[in-house]
C-alpha cells in the first residue's frame, strides 16, 4: 500500500509541472505524426530520431504543465545537442557559404627532388677542371664593319 501512496504523490506532484499523462501523451503523438511528414525525416539517423522525440515529448509537457518550469527549456537543449552530436559531415547542412580561401599550390615531393637533381647535374657541367670555380661570362666581341663598296660612300 504504501508503494501505491508513494506513486500517487508522485504524480500529483509531476501533474503541477509536467501536465496531465494523457495531454502530454496527446502532444506529442501529434508532434511527433507532423514531424514524420517532413523530407527530411527518413535521412535522420536514429539518434536524430530519439532526440527528435524527446523535444516533441519535452515540448508537450511545457504546453502542457508549467511553462516557466526550467528543466524542460533545458531538456529540449540538451536533447537538441545530442542531435546536433549526432550528425556526420556530410549530413550536416551548412547556413552560411563557405569562405574560399586560396590554397598555396604545394609542389610536389617528387617533382622539388627532379629539380634539385636537375640543378646538381648543372652545376657539376659547369666545373672546371676539378675545380669550384664556375667559368667567366662570356664577353660579345664588337664585329667588324665592312666597308662600303666604292662610288656609294657619304657625301661629307
Amino acid at each position: 500500500m504504501t508503494r501505491n501512496v508513494k506513486a500517487v504523490a508522485l504524480t500529483n506532484e509531476r501533474h503541477a509541472t509536467h501536465g496531465s499523462f494523457a495531454e502530454v501523451a496527446r502532444l506529442t503523438s501529434g508532434f511527433v505524426d507532423v514531424a514524420k511528414t517532413g523530407t527530411s525525416y527518413q535521412r535522420l539517423n536514429e539518434t536524430q530520431k530519439m532526440s527528435l522525440k524527446e523535444i516533441c515529448h519535452k515540448l508537450s509537457r511545457i504546453l502542457a504543465g508549467d511553462p516557466n518550469h526550467k528543466d524542460h527549456w533545458d531538456d529540449v537543449g540538451g536533447y537538441a545537442h545530442l542531435g546536433s552530436n549526432a550528425c556526420t559531415v556530410a549530413e550536416a547542412p551548412t547556413l552560411r557559404k563557405a569562405r574560399k580561401t586560396k590554397k598555396p599550390k604545394a609542389r610536389k615531393p617528387a617533382a622539388r627532388a627532379k629539380k634539385k637533381v636537375k640543378a646538381r647535374r648543372a652545376a657539376k657541367s659547369r666545373v672546371v677542371r676539378g675545380s669550384r670555380k664556375r667559368p667567366t661570362a662570356r664577353v660579345a666581341r664588337p664585329r667588324p664593319v665592312a666597308a662600303a663598296p666604292a662610288g656609294q660612300q657619304e657625301a661629307a
